[in-house]
């Protein structure tokens, strides 16, 4: 079962997430088996090459790629889907329009109007037939709710947009739009996401969010609260946990001496 069909069917799903963009740190996740990985362009230096090679990579080792850019970038989204990407993740998603501009750049006609081409997504023209004829049915879109006006919106977001095949709570930005940034255990802040998991439970749509420190415990948590697609930890989390635990062992050995 593909990713978009587990998605579809609300099954629980993992993934990571590269910040880095380092490609012998990204094998190392396609070795974990993960269902799909995440590039992150909105707040990293990654580069479209660099996007490249890390898609090449995920299709070798058979994992969905789902770049997150920084807005709707008409211009480097179609450059990510036809270097291969497997869809889409876009953060602040805020309105119904939003999501129909974002449908029209991703879907081939007769739903969208992205362009047709030749480049890599299509083998260079090898699968060309192949592959546009099934773009619509197999590309996946994930829009990230980040802001009060998302939340408010949300059932309208969502109610008449069936291209939409999974939602991400962004708890950062979504606590910075309440006025308190960084506070994700605020109770204001799990109000939000509660109520955007709650809608996205009553419509039968995935629901994702990130665990930027993963435990067994914290995962089984949020699958018990109704998370299906669930991101574990990153690069860049997992080398400051590392680095955290190394200052630790380094103080301790420091006041031994």
């Amino acid at each position: 079962m593909d990713l978009k069909t587990r998605l579809r069917k609300r099954k629980t799903v993992f993934g990571s997430w590269t910040s880095t963009g380092n490609e012998d740190v990204v094998e190392l996740f396609l070795h974990s088996k993960f269902d799909y990985l995440g590039i992150d362009l909105e707040h990293s230096t990654i580069s479209l090459e660099q996007a490249k090679q890390i898609i090449s990579l995920c299709e070798k080792y058979k994992t969905s790629c789902l770049p997150r850019i920084p807005n709707i970038d008409e211009g480097l989204i179609k450059r990510l889907l036809d270097a291969g990407a497997s869809g889409i993740i876009v953060p602040n998603i805020e309105s119904e329009d939003d999501v129909k501009r974002l449908v029209q750049i991703v879907k081939y006609p007769p739903i969208g109007k992205r362009g047709y081409g030749i480049s890599k997504a299509q083998a260079y023209g090898k699968k060309f037939e192949e592959y546009t004829k099934t773009w619509n049915r197999k590309s996946i879109i994930v829009i990230q709710i980040e802001s009060v006006k998302a939340v408010n919106n949300f059932q309208r977001i969502i109610s008449n947009n069936k291209e939409i095949d999974a939602v991400m709570i962004g708890p950062y930005d979504l606590s910075g739009s309440l006025g308190i940034p960084g506070k994700l255990n605020d109770k204001r802040v799990v109000r939000a996401s509660r109520n955007v998991l709650n809608m996205c439970k009553k419509n039968k749509l995935s629901i994702g969010i990130h665990d930027m420190h993963p435990t067994t415990k914290s995962i089984l948590k949020l699958i018990k609260l109704g998370y299906n697609f669930i991101t574990l930890s990153s690069d860049i989390f997992l080398l400051l946990d590392w680095t955290n635990k190394i200052s630790e062992v380094l103080a301790s050995c420091r006041k031994r001496k």
